[in-house]
């Protein structure tokens, strides 16, 4: 997998391209309908947004917010804004995570990485901004898991399910945006380990439709925590400076390199 594959991957963003898939009257195969979800994604150039995250558990509620941009091929800048500053930013080739408050920064080579090295330390970095629900996470393997598709609907909206067994799963697609509109996850056992619910879907561009809200419901530990998340000030395919990624650390910042040992 390749570095702009890897980034589109961690953040679930989409773009326009919408394949086609079967007739009106005929049930699409889970393979095409998981093909139309994620080659959205196939031609984006660049995407932008606001975040706006709650979340509850039965020992603590806790809200964050943070503004996410890419560029196509590598490029991302994440500013993390509540509760606390945080910067994370990427060329491609330097990751480097800043934390003003503490006055450190961390700088960590990936250019000589192997994918599978790099993969791990993008989702440390990138792992607390991910958007359940957008995409399907790993869908090659949900689809040798598939066993039926069925029409359905989520609110007013057509649906197709999928669902798949071993351990088991349900996932509604918007049948017209490709859309995923709902998912539950279950573990060997039966029990939930994860459910989203997308709602309030916006054309943010032509062709591209995108939820505004996101709820979820995920399994812990100590028991089950419930997010609610959305979406503000999406821009699609517009021209962002490559300078937004060339961050320069202010006088003073203690900088840490890191240089990721490759497993031999």
């Amino acid at each position: 997998m390749n570095l702009r594959k890897l980034i589109l991957f961690i953040f679930c963003t989409a773009c326009l391209h919408q394949p086609q898939i079967a007739g009106a009257n005929e049930a699409p195969s889970a393979a095409e309908l998981f093909k139309s979800v994620e080659d959205r994604f196939v031609r984006l150039q660049s995407i932008s947004y606001s975040v706006k995250r709650f979340s509850t558990s039965k020992h603590q509620a806790a809200g964050d917010r943070w503004l996410f941009r890419f560029k196509s091929p590598d490029k991302v800048r994440i500013d993390y804004l509540e509760p606390y500053n945080r910067l994370i930013v990427t060329d491609g080739a330097y990751l480097l995570e800043y934390l003003p408050s503490a006055g450190k920064a961390l700088k960590t080579e990936l250019a000589s990485l192997s994918p599978q090295k790099r993969a791990m330390v993008l989702s440390g970095a990138f792992g607390r901004v991910s958007v359940d629900g957008l995409r399907l996470g790993n869908y090659q393997e949900m689809l040798r898991r598939a066993v039926k598709v069925t029409p359905a609907r989520v609110g007013d909206n057509k649906a197709w399910l999928v669902e798949g067994a071993n351990p088991r799963y349900q996932v509604y697609i918007d049948q017209e945006k490709a859309v995923p509109l709902k998912t539950e996850i279950y573990d060997a056992d039966g029990e939930l380990v994860l459910r989203t619910e997308a709602s309030s879907l916006y054309q943010a561009a032509p062709g591209f439709w995108l939820p505004r809200e996101i709820a979820s419901t995920t399994r812990a530990p100590d028991g089950f925590y419930k997010t609610a998340l959305s979406l503000s000030e999406v821009r699609v395919d517009e021209a962002i400076a490559d300078q937004v990624f060339r961050f320069e650390l202010p006088a003073g910042v203690e900088i840490a390199t890191s240089k990721q040992e490759e497993k031999k």
